[in-house]
């Protein structure tokens, strides 16, 4: 459980409702004579009001659905008392198909905001987002083991999801229908058609499916300083459907151990994806490729995608199921005005930068330019079938080669000994990814609790 220092809480006027796990008789939410209810102290709140949660389990026997709309300075607030830590487990909860809902529902909602709770054992979503919510706050939760993704919002805007630690999500033992060789739905944080977010200082470790997905017609959102790791499919992931998405950047995480460190895809049929941009974040170890132009799907179009300043290390392996794969892997021929620079690639396993084409004016045609970037030393895609096509190897415009060494590796601190390259995610020997933008408006100030990863 990730412990809460620092948050700044949106000021309210209403009441504070108290909730206990023990048991005793239903009181009127006051500190002596608590609710022992939860879904009576959320229908019992007001916008305005604080519902403070007692430490202990809460075994619940139904989804918790939160409809208020609030508005600026009225915010509902659902927290854990301080110091204290409520644990929500709905194990028993035991829908007989599969539910859009969550542990919590936000349904069409207006300023809300999660801090602190702990929700395990859902067999449906941790937290639901849905049905055009405006302005809710997920500060510093904790889900584990859910059915569908820990955190997913959908068709709603201003969402803020922050702080938060997600692991083992889409875990196929919390099927109670359908064909048991079916995935579970969606990822472990999944971002799907939201207008204004911001996605940030998570963690996201030990889930069967993907990280953190910003998908379908999502726009205008960051996702930043988050920690991802030992998944069994790809970290981040942006992947079009249902139009276009649009205006996403991905800047100042950390991916390891995942099978691909970033995919940028446009699955759906008849949707586009454009002004995505990959900057200063870290993608070690992975097994497929650090950045990959994923082919799945309709493979549809995708426009003005950059990606600069990042550290690719020792991503890919020879032999993959997809073929030889690397640091950067841009396999996808339906993308145009790519910008590939400054990224500092070291050791990658089956080539150090690769695409559907090694031939320059076929790039240049489609408004590629991959420059200036620094590899350790060249690598050749050997000849491996895979279901993608080949992958030419190629250095882009004025490369730079030669052996790198990093500071501390076996700590996470990616920094060049040689303080004046120029390129990857810490040039010139900076110490920290580059911190985060201005808070959506109308949120407080973020600061977070703990220190993810030496280079937050």
């Amino acid at each position: 459980m990730i412990q809460l220092v620092g948050v700044v809480l949106v000021a309210t006027v209403g009441r504070t409702l108290w909730v206990s796990p023990q048991p005793g008789p239903e009181g009127d939410g006051s500190r002596e004579r608590p609710f022992r209810s939860v879904h009576r102290a959320v229908e019992a709140a007001v916008p305005g009001d604080e519902v403070v949660f007692l430490g202990g389990r809460y075994a619940m026997r139904d989804f918790v659905v939160v409809t208020q709309k609030g508005g600026p300075g009225r915010w509902l607030t659902l927290r854990a008392a301080d110091r204290q830590r409520p644990v929500f487990d709905f194990s028993s909860v035991k829908p007989k198909r599969q539910p859009w809902t969550g542990g919590f529902h936000a349904k069409g909602a207006s300023h809300v905001r999660f801090v602190r709770l702990e929700i395990v054992e859902s067999h449906a979503c941790g937290l639901l987002i849905s049905d055009g919510c405006e302005a809710i706050d997920v500060v510093e939760c904790t889900f584990r083991r859910t059915f569908m993704p820990g955190i997913g919002a959908w068709n709603s805007h201003r969402v803020r999801i922050v702080g938060n630690d997600v692991s083992r999500a889409n875990d196929p033992s919390m099927r109670l229908w359908g064909d048991p060789n079916e995935e579970c739905p969606h990822e472990a944080i999944s971002v799907a058609g939201v207008k204004g977010f911001e996605v940030a200082w998570n963690r996201v470790h030990d889930s069967v499916k993907e990280g953190i997905d910003v998908k379908e017609v999502s726009a205008h959102g960051t996702v930043h300083h988050n920690l991802v790791e030992d998944l069994h499919r790809q970290a981040y992931y942006a992947d079009a459907w249902f139009g276009l998405l649009e205006d996403v950047e991905f800047f100042s995480n950390v991916a390891r151990r995942c099978e691909w460190g970033m995919v940028v895809s446009v699955e759906g049929r008849g949707s586009e994806l454009a002004n995505v941009r990959i900057r200063h974040n870290v993608f070690h170890d992975n097994r497929a490729s650090g950045v990959f132009f994923g082919r799945w799907g309709a493979d549809g179009p995708r426009r003005a995608v950059t990606i600069e300043h990042n550290t690719l290390v020792r991503n890919g392996r020879l032999r993959h199921w997809a073929g030889a794969t690397g640091n950067i892997d841009l396999r996808s021929p339906n993308a145009r005005d790519v910008v590939v620079r400054r990224n500092l690639l070291v050791a990658g396993a089956g080539f150090q930068m690769a695409a559907f084409s090694a031939d320059p004016s076929l790039l240049n045609a489609k408004g590629w330019e991959l420059a200036s970037n620094r590899f350790d030393r060249w690598v050749a895609a050997p000849l491996e079938d895979n279901p993608y096509g080949p992958a030419h190897v190629l250095d882009g415009s004025e490369p730079s080669f030669g052996p790198v060494a990093f500071e501390n590796e076996a700590t996470g601190l990616w920094r060049p000994r040689d303080r004046s390259l120029r390129f990857g995610a810490l040039p010139e020997g900076a110490a920290k990814l580059p911190g985060p933008p201005p808070t959506l408006e109308g949120f407080p100030a973020y600061k977070p609790s703990r220190r993810l990863h030496p280079l937050f």
